[in-house]
């Protein structure tokens, strides 16, 4: 299917599927009255450094297995990787589900269209979260406790609509 959420040779069909332990399969961490799920944005296609997500990040892991374990240290609860269903991302699709534990979503739209790809993801999902964490997988050093204090920050400012570090910092 054109929406799997990983490569054909992993062959999985339902929301949500994957190498994670009980507690993730809980869809989402519940921070108080609101559900969170991450998003992790990756395609192989970049033009200034192509193949970048799975560049070697130091001797035991990628660069998306870096972003992946960072956010897995955050405990904020279900995650998924958003990306295409082009070739050059099969390998990615599969490195994400197998060797990371996460699951993938592969949007059968264009390349281009990150936002395209987040709501197809979140339309996969049978019950829409009340909100989702995003996340480039180009950004290896995410640090655990920020991501845990912007969850905290959202839950507790009903209304709003985004949320960045930033946003978090000053408060």
């Amino acid at each position: 299917s054109s929406t799997s959420f990983a490569p054909p040779s992993i062959a999985s069909a339902t929301w949500p599927r994957g190498a994670h332990d009980d507690a993730r399969r809980t869809l989402c961490r519940i921070w108080a009255a609101i559900v969170i799920a991450t998003i992790v944005q990756a395609r192989q296609g970049s033009t200034r450094l192509p193949g970048k997500s799975l560049l070697d990040w130091g001797s035991t892991q990628s660069l998306l297995g870096r972003v992946l374990e960072r956010l897995d240290e955050a405990e904020i609860g279900y995650g998924c990787v958003a990306t295409t269903i082009r070739p050059e991302d099969d390998e990615l699709a599969e490195h994400a589900f197998q060797v990371c534990g996460w699951d993938v979503y592969r949007h059968p739209g264009d390349p281009n269209d990150v936002l395209g790809r987040f709501i197809g993801c979140i339309d996969a999902m049978p019950d829409p979260p009340d909100a989702i964490f995003r996340v480039c997988a180009d950004r290896p050093f995410i640090v655990p406790e920020l991501v845990q204090a912007m969850c905290r920050y959202w839950e507790r400012t009903p209304g709003l609509d985004y949320l960045a570090p930033s946003s978090v910092a000053q408060a």
